[in-house]
């Protein structure tokens, strides 16, 4: 004797008949309780509004003091590729001092060192960059920007003098202060 079975001879037939006795019941439950139309229409419309206009993960307009211990003009063109992006905007000083005091209220410091001139000459110049790690993500971020931008300024010096940049040139540094390791849970 062969078992039973009650199989509809179109298997879409029973998957609309279960579909639409579940949105039956949803709706029914829907409409009896307004609270749960308010969650599920209104809240989602609240969260696209906010993560799409409210919150901006995006570094614009960053404070970084620049310490130009050598004012060779060939160290002012190098760090002419900060000044023109428009994620950072930089600001000279005088001394480490004051790029210190201007470090701890949140800026980025980029230190030319004196002999900066004679290193880019003989191809192995280095450019310090201190960062605040307290945000590791914006402090990863800075670095990227920091970093990119005096490579483009490198390799467009190279480009205007008609030498091959093959490696050399200037180096970035970089040095996070507060959480050199980069745990962003301590954020």
């Amino acid at each position: 004797m062969q078992p039973e079975t009650d199989f509809s001879p179109n298997p879409m037939q029973g998957f609309r008949r279960r579909f639409s006795a579940l949105l039956r019941k949803e709706t029914h439950q829907m409409l009896r309780d307004p609270s749960n139309l308010l969650v599920g229409l209104l809240l989602p419309l609240v969260l696209i509004l906010l993560f799409g206009y409210g919150l901006s993960f995006d570094v614009e307009h960053a404070p970084v003091a620049v310490v130009m211990e050598d004012t060779s003009p060939t160290a002012q063109n190098v760090l002419s590729g900060l000044q023109g992006s428009p994620y950072l905007a930089p600001l000279q000083t005088g001394d480490m001092q004051t790029a210190t005091r201007l470090f701890n209220r949140g800026e980025v410091v980029v230190r030319v060192p004196s002999d900066f001139s004679a290193q880019l000459a003989a191809g192995q110049a280095k450019v310090q960059l201190i960062v605040n790690g307290l945000d590791t993500n914006t402090a990863n971020t800075l670095q990227s920007y920091v970093g990119g931008a005096i490579g483009n300024s490198t390799q467009i010096q190279a480009d205007r003098s008609g030498s091959p940049n093959t490696g050399g040139g200037v180096s970035v540094m970089q040095r996070m202060w507060f959480n050199e390791a980069g745990n962003s849970t301590w954020y």
